[in-house]
């Protein structure tokens, strides 16, 4: 339904509005997936220019439609999770 409720030709940002970082994902996917993995920062993999943290303000999106979002990163990546595996054992494209 929101297709039709916005603009045509407009670009609209659709997010929780929240900073997440990877490595709060990373964690998450890790009790997911149930694997005992020990993740470490690679000091020469961090660039100086690399910017710590961006958030997707979705304000135009939610005053237009006025969506907000009421799921969870955690629900959302498990939701997504279950339907890849389900792909995989189904073979669905």
């Amino acid at each position: 339904m929101v297709a039709f409720q916005v603009a045509p030709g407009s670009i609209y940002n659709v997010s929780s509005g929240k900073s997440v970082s990877i490595q709060n994902c990373f964690k998450i996917l890790l009790i997911l997936f149930n694997i005992p993995v020990e993740a470490t920062r690679d000091p020469a993999s961090v660039r100086e220019n690399d910017i710590p943290g961006q958030v997707c303000r979705a304000v135009q999106f939610n005053r237009f439609t006025g969506w907000k979002s009421e799921i969870g990163l955690a629900r959302s990546l498990e939701d997504l999770l279950n339907h890849g595996r389900k792909k995989t054992r189904t073979g669905l494209e």
